[in-house]
């Protein structure tokens, strides 16, 4: 069974600056890749994912678009693959032409995909560049949330903790 969770926080100014600025670039990076697809379809071509991935590359390397550089480029890249399941989905019908982002009207957002994966009793970290304290720190905070809902907050700290550590293997099952 999947579940999902909702979470809020409060930014500080610094983290605050940095998602708007996130944010700007990937409309800014949905909006070219639209234009570029849309262009090539004017002229009887296709572009796909991998194509339109190139061209961010390209982009970046720009002088005036340099500043795509400064923010993460997972939420970039997670741009352009909604954008291909958009068109996708107009090619399959069920969906209208792809729009372009409005600073304004459009919904802000960034997806961050996981680097982080059980197996079996083992926790395995994908990217090996993670510093593996604020890991640890990170799925503790997250499973202590989960076991808050499942089990009540008084034991969500206990539960989260031994979780924790069968993950790792520092304790049995």
């Amino acid at each position: 069974m999947k579940r999902a969770f909702k979470y809020r926080f409060y930014p500080t100014d610094a983290q605050a600056a940095e998602l708007s600025r996130t944010f700007g670039c990937v409309r800014k990076v949905y909006n070219m890749a639209l234009a570029a697809r849309t262009e090539a379809w004017a002229r009887q071509e296709r572009i796909n994912y991998s194509q339109t991935s190139a061209m961010l590359t390209a982009w970046k390397k720009t002088e005036e678009l340099a500043y795509l550089n400064e923010v993460s480029s997972v939420p970039l890249q997670q741009a352009l693959r909604h954008l291909q399941g958009a068109f996708a989905h107009f090619f399959g019908k069920p969906a209208q032409y792809p729009r372009f982002k409005s600073r304004k009207k459009s919904r802000k957002s960034a997806e961050y995909t996981a680097s982080l994966s059980a197996s079996g009793r083992r926790l395995v970290v994908l990217d090996p560049t993670e510093q593996a304290d604020d890991l640890v720190r990170e799925v503790t905070e997250v499973l202590t949330s989960m076991c808050a809902r499942l089990y009540g907050r008084r034991a969500a700290k206990s539960r989260a903790a031994r979780a924790v550590a069968v993950a790792m293997g520092e304790a049995d099952g």
